[in-house]
């Protein structure tokens, strides 16, 4: 029994445990595949603002990423020590690669470069104006519609 009441986040770590964000303790915990606590960070509540309710959350590149309902993402440590406040989304989804934040709508794929602070939009083709869901792996882009997936392979530069 984990005593966990209150998770409201939670994203598969790169190493097949979760991560979870725990609202009463105000700590992310990482547990494992049978159901024990392997990581538990301090207590964030001291370094983030009150009503910390992240929607979200995304590991990637050893860092893990809360997104919050006010449009920003909080960036921590594999250790759960806060690095800071990235940049306002759009959207409460988002996906990164290559410290490339990558979020879209029906019509557009909205790219932010972090190393850069660069943005930028790329619009879709009139008929894959109706995508459900994007996601970029690799060298392979994938449009979710309603009843079709599309999958573009592009090289990278």
């Amino acid at each position: 029994q984990l005593n966990i009441i209150d998770i409201n986040a939670i994203c598969m770590s790169n190493d097949q445990n979760i991560w979870i964000y725990d609202l009463n303790n105000f700590k992310l915990k990482k547990i494992n595949q049978k159901g024990e606590i392997i990581f538990e960070s301090d207590n964030i509540s001291q370094e983030i603002e009150t009503n910390f309710n992240p929607i979200f959350m995304l590991e990637a590149n050893e860092f893990i990423y809360l997104y919050l309902k006010n449009n920003f993402i909080h960036h921590f440590d594999y250790f759960g020590k806060f690095i800071g406040k990235k940049h306002h989304l759009k959207k409460d989804k988002f996906q990164i690669s290559n410290r490339t934040f990558i979020q879209h709508d029906q019509q557009t794929i909205h790219l932010f470069h972090d190393e850069y602070n660069l943005e930028e939009e790329l619009i879709l083709p009139s008929e894959k104006r109706n995508t459900i869901d994007v996601n970029i792996q690799k060298n392979n882009l994938y449009l979710l519609e309603k009843n079709n997936l599309s999958i573009y392979t592009f090289e990278k530069k």
